[in-house]
Parts: C-alpha cells; sequence; structure tokens
C-alpha cells in the first residue's frame, strides 16, 4: 500500500500517472533498426503499438493496427504499413503476395490490400514544366490508369504562396491577376477576378468575389432558418475560398486576406491548382497582379517556385516508384478481420530498392490484453 502511494505521489508530482493500455497489438521486426513508438501525443503516450524499421537506401517501413479518429467505429481491425522512399532512390515488390497468417510457418492467406502513392515536391522552379514522367513519383501511364478506373480523382495540385502592397494597400476592390496555364499545345487565360473586401472581422481584409459572398449570405440564411442555436455568424466571418476557376483541365482556387494585427501586414495570398489530367503543364509567368479598382493602383508579386503534391494514387502493388525531392509515401492498407487472435505475422514480398533485391522478414504483431504503463498526465 505504501508503494503504490509513492507511484501516485511521484507521478503527481512528475505530471505522470500509470495508465492501463487495454488490448493492442505489439508489432515487432526482428532487426536492429526496429523501434517502437507509442500510439498517442506524438509518440509520448498511449501503447506501443507503432513500429519502425529500415531496410536500405533511407527506405523505412512504419507498421500499425492503430485506428485513426475517422476509423472509431470500425468493427475490424486495420493494418496499415507505411514506406517512405528517399529522394533519388527507385522501389518496387516484386509480386502483389501479400500474406497475413497466425503462425510463423504458416503460408497464410494473401490479402489484396490498397496500395497507395503520394508524393511532394516542395520546390519547383516557376518556369519549370510540371512532367509527371519526368518528375512524377510514378509513370504518366501508371496515373491515367488510375484515373480512369477512379473518375473525378485529381492527378496533382500545384500551390503557390503570395503577397501584394504594404500596409497600406488594401482596397475595396481588388482586380486580382493570376496566371495562365499551358497545357496540351495551348494556354489557358484566366480572366481578372473582381475581388469585394469582407471586413465584418475587425482587424481583418479578406476578399471574395460576388459569387463567393452571395452563396456565403445564402448559407447564413439558411443556418439562421433551420439551426439558429449554432454560431451562424461565424459563416460571415471565416472565409475558406474567396475565388475560383474552372477549366477542363484544371480547377483554381484560393484566398487573399490582410491580418491587421501583425507585425509589417500585407495582402497575403495562397492559390491551389488541381490538375485533372496528365498532360505536361506550366505556368505561362510567374508574375500575379492587383489593382485597386478604383484608385487604378497596381501592386505585382513574382513568384520564383512553387509545391506540387502528386497522389493519392490507387496503384497496383508492383508499381514502380521512384522518391521524390522532398521523400514519396506508400500507404498498404489492409485488414486482419474482425476477430482478435494472440499472434498474426504479416509476410510481404520481396523488394527491390535500386535494383538490389531484399526479402523481408515476417513482421509480427503480438495481442496484449493487459498492459500498461506510466503516462504524461496532460500532452
Amino acid at each position: 500500500m505504501r508503494y503504490i502511494a509513492l507511484l501516485l505521489l511521484t507521478g503527481s508530482l512528475t505530471a505522470c500517472v500509470p495508465a492501463p493500455y487495454g488490448p493492442y497489438y505489439r508489432p515487432s521486426y526482428p532487426d536492429s533498426s526496429a523501434t517502437l513508438i507509442k500510439e498517442f501525443c506524438r509518440g509520448e503516450a498511449g501503447p506501443p503499438s507503432i513500429l519502425t524499421f529500415a531496410v536500405a537506401n533511407g527506405v523505412t517501413f512504419t507498421v500499425t493496427t492503430a485506428k485513426s479518429y475517422s476509423e472509431r467505429t470500425r468493427k475490424d481491425i486495420p493494418l496499415t504499413i507505411t514506406m517512405n522512399v528517399p529522394s533519388n532512390v527507385t522501389v518496387q515488390f516484386l509480386s502483389d503476395d501479400l500474406r497475413i497468417s497466425d503462425g510463423q510457418n504458416s503460408e497464410g492467406s494473401k490479402v489484396a490490400p490498397s496500395f497507395k502513392v503520394g508524393a511532394l515536391l516542395s520546390t519547383i522552379n516557376s518556369k519549370d514544366v510540371v512532367d509527371m514522367d519526368r518528375i512524377g513519383p510514378v509513370t504518366s501511364q501508371v496515373v491515367q490508369q488510375f484515373i480512369q478506373t477512379h473518375p473525378g480523382s485529381k492527378v496533382s495540385e500545384a500551390h503557390v504562396d503570395f503577397s501584394l502592397g504594404n500596409e497600406k494597400f488594401h482596397p475595396e476592390v481588388i482586380s486580382l491577376q493570376l496566371p495562365s496555364i499551358h497545357t496540351n499545345g495551348a494556354a489557358i487565360a484566366i480572366p481578372p477576378l473582381q475581388l469585394i473586401a469582407n471586413t465584418q472581422d475587425k482587424g481583418w481584409w479578406k476578399y471574395e468575389t460576388r459569387e463567393h459572398r452571395q452563396l456565403r449570405e445564402k448559407k447564413y440564411a439558411r443556418c439562421l432558418k433551420e439551426t439558429p442555436h449554432l454560431h451562424c455568424e461565424n459563416i460571415l466571418q471565416v472565409l475558406d475560398e474567396g475565388y475560383d476557376f474552372d477549366a477542363t483541365a484544371f480547377e483554381m482556387t484560393g484566398r487573399l486576406f490582410m491580418a491587421g494585427y501583425t507585425r509589417n501586414p500585407k495582402l497575403s495570398g495562397q492559390l491551389s491548382l488541381v490538375i485533372n489530367n496528365v498532360a505536361p503543364w506550366q505556368f505561362t509567368t510567374n508574375e500575379i497582379r492587383g489593382e485597386d479598382v478604383k484608385a487604378t493602383e497596381v501592386q505585382h508579386y513574382y513568384f520564383d517556385q512553387f509545391s506540387v503534391f502528386f497522389g493519392w494514387y490507387d496503384v497496383p502493388c508492383t508499381t514502380v516508384v521512384k522518391g521524390l525531392q522532398s521523400g514519396t509515401t506508400i500507404r498498404i492498407e489492409s485488414s486482419l478481420g474482425e476477430q482478435s487472435r494472440s499472434k498474426y505475422y504479416i509476410k510481404l514480398p520481396p523488394l527491390l530498392i535500386n535494383g538490389h533485391e531484399y526479402v523481408l522478414k515476417p513482421i509480427e504483431l503480438d495481442l496484449k490484453l493487459f498492459d500498461g504503463g506510466i503516462e504524461p498526465f496532460n500532452c
């Protein structure tokens, strides 16, 4: 009894308390690089249910059966294996023979997981051509097959951050000229966008097109009518997107705002460009232009670089995948079913890394029913 009291006292002084974990699977891998990570608070709390290990050339695996917040009502046990592929490294599984068994020497059952690829290029020169076959994580042929079987899926998404003028430049109405896009042998011009300042939130200037404003006002009126107990006024104050432009090859959305209470405030903008096909494309100019419609004052911004995210592509397991500048991620998602067995063994097919074959050992999942540890009181 004295020991328990001392343990509780020590926990209170160090902001840590003993905590049970409940049933969970603890993964392991027979390699010196294998490391267990706790499930919550960026690895500081919860059961050690996340496993990482390295293979070669910087390629690492992360394995977990933990459910995300969106999966909390899921009845089966998810299995998520994440591969991180660094820059200038190529990987390929030699078959799709991924098996799950409840015995180390058992052949197990072959499963058909989803195999999703995503990659970020954090810096691309503003004059560069975005060519999937040259700079993408997979070939344009693979992506074309993906979008044919997944209608409505995007190919890539580009982002540009920009600013205009200084703290004095926040006109009532601004004409925003965004760069045109060249693709499929032709330039697609973006017409000037007329943006109106919304200053209902004190200290902020938030800009939107008349169409966006009308849609938000309709949404606000519907909220007052149907759910007046909610904070309907937030609909008028929060501005997620202020403008958009749709074309066959791409969709453009963005924001333009100024936070007046910050140091050295200025109009800040975010441009998002969703590409809908695999054809190479580029910006025709790196200039973004803002004009005060009433005072005819013009401000310019020239961006030197932008970022592009490729994915998420659900592709065959045997697809050749390249590591890009900021790394490429492969997510292998499957299920252990609804029945909790004491052990599972995950057997992955052989893996090529830069042309060298690596035979992966079985990943073991050990069910822990009565387990616990000393946890941070508030992380």
